[in-house]
């Protein structure tokens, strides 16, 4: 039997984002959403948090049928409050991934190292920003990159970033210079052409 209607919230791999607190995206890919749904899935199952599958008891996390439109995941409120698993499902939307996938997809272990590489951007020195935008571009040069920012509102205006003036973005061209400079040397970005107009895409 299912859990108590009042125990529990229900996803399905129709409609699981809303339930966990987080708005849906109409940008994600049928596929991006398939592979959130099971790394979400994939999450929950290790912290304990999944009562049942169907009319099934939690054990039966194995089934195939997981990925089934339907198919009812019985998860406990407290999912709603887990602070890491709300920062891995805002992850692929707020970096692009779900709208911009590269080839090898979403997976649990692949968000749990986009999350310790976001938590290494230095979002007082625009990093942050840089990287959110070359992700949701797929691929960027300098000029794409200040078009999108320069002049625009902060994107991380709590992060007291110093290129941001009256809640807007300055940074100059030599500053992004630097930064993508310095976000390849970390392994965050790399460069897809060696001559001018350099391209800039996101490793992960």
């Amino acid at each position: 039997m299912s859990p108590p209607a009042n125990s529990h919230i229900t996803l399905t791999l129709d409609h699981f984002l809303e339930p966990l607190g987080v708005t849906d995206d109409p940008r994600i890919q049928p596929r991006a959403r398939r592979e959130l749904f099971a790394a979400i899935v994939e999450y929950l199952s290790g912290r304990g948090l999944i009562e049942g599958v169907g009319d099934a008891p939690a054990q039966d996390l194995t089934r195939l049928d997981l990925l089934i439109p339907g198919i009812p995941i019985h998860v406990a409120l407290s999912a709603v409050t887990d602070r890491e698993l709300g920062e891995l499902i805002a992850l692929p939307t707020a970096i692009g991934l779900a709208a911009h996938m590269n080839k090898e997809g979403i997976t649990l272990s692949g968000l749990l190292a986009l999350k310790h590489m976001v938590s290494r951007l230095h979002g007082e020195y625009g990093e942050r920003s840089v990287v959110e935008v070359v992700a949701h571009l797929g691929k960027a040069t300098v000029d794409d990159i200040l078009t999108a920012m320069h002049g625009e509102s902060c994107k991380h205006p709590g992060a007291e970033c110093r290129y941001m003036q009256d809640g807007h973005c300055q940074m100059s061209v030599e500053a992004l210079e630097s930064t993508l400079g310095e976000l390849t040397a970390r392994g965050v970005l790399r460069r897809r052409t060696t001559v001018e107009p350099i391209v800039w895409s996101l490793v992960l």
